[in-house]
């Protein structure tokens, strides 16, 4: 979402009075909706797949999803395409489950079996289970979460590639494909990365074996989400003295995460005294620097 912030003011050029404007727009951040049954995109994400099960079994597979909103949401009505490579599953008609809530900026787990996922005491923290999941380890295509049955509604979540075979994850030592960061794409293969135990990794497998991946817990790759800041300038290309004239400066948030703490500056011309600007922000300019 790209939020900008406007500033005006006028100058005066060699002796003379010349007007400049500086302009741009204000925009608010919208909140994904969080509720059970109207959720924007990326509200819900596959925060993690283990396509290759575990140690204990590689039918033991699970996927992990990331409420990214402030409220919690229901999915138990919703669906996915490619827990099972090629088919569309309702979280409906799953074998059984302890809740289909996910908190606000909390996980769910989504096994093929009640007790595919324990945690460090030996209880399993599998929320939803359904022994029809299986997804390829070649060629699995893609994995989509949807907001309805049957792959119905909106497509709340899109993960890996349509050919090829998975972004990230390791068959031999049953690491887990973990997501970088969950406000970026899921199809972007660079927002995927193998689980690094030796950075993160909890959880045991059916046999009580430690999983190589983060069950219910920040990813070993994690990366927070940061604000990436892109400064605009637009104006005349020549001024005339004692005419009137505008630029415009224009501060664009492009990142992930708002921008605090922002100071923008902007280095007057020789011969061009500042006199007055327009603008909801802090100003304080300072000789020739605005």
């Amino acid at each position: 979402m790209k939020r900008m912030m406007w500033l005006a003011g006028a100058c005066l050029l060699g002796g003379l009075m010349v007007a400049a404007m500086v302009s741009g727009l204000q925009g608010s951040a919208q909140a994904a909706e969080a509720t059970a049954s109207a959720v924007n995109p990326g509200a819900v994400v596959i925060n993690e797949v283990a396509w290759m099960g575990t140690e204990a079994s590689s039918n033991d597979e699970w996927i992990e999803f990331y409420n990214n909103t402030d409220s919690p949401i229901d999915i138990g009505n919703w669906s996915i395409y490619g827990a099972d490579t090629g088919e569309c599953l309702n979280f409906s008609d799953a074998d059984g489950s302890t809740t289909t809530i996910i908190p606000a900026h909390d996980y769910l787990i989504y096994a093929n079996h009640a007790d595919d996922v324990r945690g460090s005491g030996g209880a399993s923290i599998v929320d939803i289970w359904d022994a029809t999941i299986g997804m390829n380890n070649t060629s699995p295509g893609q994995i989509i979460l949807y907001d309805a049955p049957n792959c119905g509604g909106d497509a709340i979540d899109t993960v890996n590639q349509t050919t090829g075979d998975w972004f990230a994850g390791d068959a031999a030592d049953r690491k887990t494909m973990e997501r970088k960061n969950p406000t970026a794409p899921g199809t972007d293969g660079s927002n995927w990365a193998t689980n690094d135990p030796s950075a993160a990794r909890n959880g045991l497998d059916a046999d009580g074996n430690p999983i190589n991946g983060t069950p219910k817990a920040q990813n070993s790759c994690y990366q927070p989400p940061a604000a990436d800041l892109v400064v605009a300038k637009t104006g005349p290309v020549t001024v005339t003295p004692g005419s009137l004239i505008t630029y415009h400066l224009i501060l664009s948030n492009t990142g992930t995460a708002v921008a605090t703490g922002t100071l923008l500056t902007d280095t007057l011309p020789a011969g061009v005294d500042f006199v007055a600007q327009v603008g909801p922000f802090a100003f304080s300019p300072s000789g020739g620097t605005l």
